[in-house]
């Protein structure tokens, strides 16, 4: 428990979503709303402090979406490489 809170307090966290009704709703193109929207972000304030997050619009970044044509490996590769946790 201590170590995960050492890896992921106080970081920011990078994450591509899209509005998956009823679970996620799309607030603006980077603000869900939603049961499961509500438990991610309950989960993040159990770290302390609490890391930060930036939410990109869509699967995966539009770099990574300009290589492949599957947004699934798109959301893939930008994991792989760090960009999206």
């Amino acid at each position: 428990e201590e170590v995960l809170n050492e890896q992921v307090a106080g970081f920011t966290l990078y994450s591509a979503s899209v509005g998956l009704p009823p679970f996620i709703k799309e607030v603006t193109d980077t603000e869900f709303s939603g049961p499961l929207a509500e438990f991610f972000n309950d989960a993040l304030s159990t770290f302390n402090p609490p890391p930060s997050l930036v939410t990109v619009p869509g699967w995966a970044t539009n770099q990574s979406r300009s290589l492949f044509s599957s947004s699934y490996t798109a959301c893939a590769h930008d994991v792989a490489v760090g960009k999206l946790d």
